[in-house]
């Protein structure tokens, strides 16, 4: 199993990494509302994560957020209030106009990969100035590795999921985005060879490079061992960051001694095993028992690097 990230003290939700992501913010309008899509990734190298908070600005009040019961857009349930729950309700959240307010949820909310759920913030304070958000700029307002926001619409009315607005007619605005920071933490997938394509540029690269420093070495692992370490390597063993946007960093200066270490471990075995060899040379009369001995040892050597082969391609 890799290595673990950290624990939410609520929910004991065990995460391998804490991610926020920020969107773009115009302030081009507020009103009661706004309702949108988060998507998890296909082409992410995870199982699936947890939304566990939104944070948004404005005037705020009386602010309750809901997600959708189902995997589905929002187009679909935006005003049935009955295949919606709510994850976090605050009467008395005081105004906020330059920072954002962070709305943790009560249970973090689950997205497999590949899946998508509606969110929906609202505020049944009356007015116009409740909650901020922008008009729709692009396909999605903002994604990294592993999660993008998709647009919605907002709602002008103080009752919840209701089609009528303060003003007596429409309630619903399309084309509008999500303003705020959405805080997520991920589950990634396990390495695996039939999963290796799946894994950050960085990360494939050290691991065929450890594949490699064993295949090339007669005294060397076997495969299915390799295999067993890298399954327990966790994403910050090679030092690549993934997610939230952010480019992989250079492999890291303890890695890079671990990895020196190990070739010169390989070295003074490589070194040892031809010294032995030399030895057995100078020995006479091994006769034919000898030379099935020394065919055997070849034959065995040769499965071995083909089988670290097989795995790399």
């Amino acid at each position: 199993m890799a290595a673990l990230g950290f624990i939410t003290e609520s929910s004991k939700i065990v995460y391998d990494q804490e991610v926020e992501l920020l969107s773009p913010d115009h302030q081009d309008h507020s009103f009661c509302g706004i309702m949108f899509d988060i998507s998890c990734n296909e082409e992410s190298a995870l199982t699936h994560l947890y939304i566990t908070s939104l944070s948004v600005r404005g005037g705020l009040g009386d602010v309750s957020v809901y997600y959708s019961k189902e995997e589905v857009r929002h187009n679909s349930v935006y005003n049935k209030a009955g295949r919606w729950n709510c994850c976090f309700s605050d009467p008395q959240l005081p105004s906020s106009w330059r920072n954002y307010t962070e709305l943790t949820f009560t249970e973090p909310v689950e997205i497999k990969k590949g899946q998508t759920r509606a969110f929906y913030v609202h505020s049944k304070t009356p007015g116009d100035s409740s909650i901020v958000y922008d008009n729709n700029r692009r396909y999605a307002t903002s994604q990294d590795d592993f999660i993008s926001i998709l647009p919605g619409k907002a709602h002008l009315g103080i009752i919840p999921f209701s089609d009528e607005s303060q003003f007596g007619w429409g309630a619903w605005r399309n084309n509008r985005e999500f303003v705020g920071r959405v805080g997520y933490g991920t589950r990634m997938i396990l390495w695996r060879k039939q999963v290796h394509g799946e894994f950050p540029p960085g990360w494939q690269s050290c691991a065929s490079a450890f594949f490699m420093m064993h295949a090339c070495s007669w005294s060397g692992l076997p495969a299915d061992v390799v295999c067993y370490i890298l399954n327990f390597c966790g994403w910050e063993w090679f030092a690549v960051e993934y997610g939230g946007g952010k480019k992989p960093r250079r492999i890291s200066e303890n890695f890079k001694s671990g990895v020196k270490q190990l070739l010169r471990l390989r070295s003074s075995r490589s070194s040892r095993d031809d010294n032995d060899a030399d030895a057995d040379e100078e020995v006479e009369g091994e006769g034919v028992d000898g030379d099935e001995e020394s065919t055997s040892s070849f034959s065995a050597g040769r499965t071995h690097r083909n089988s670290f082969s097989c795995i790399i391609t």
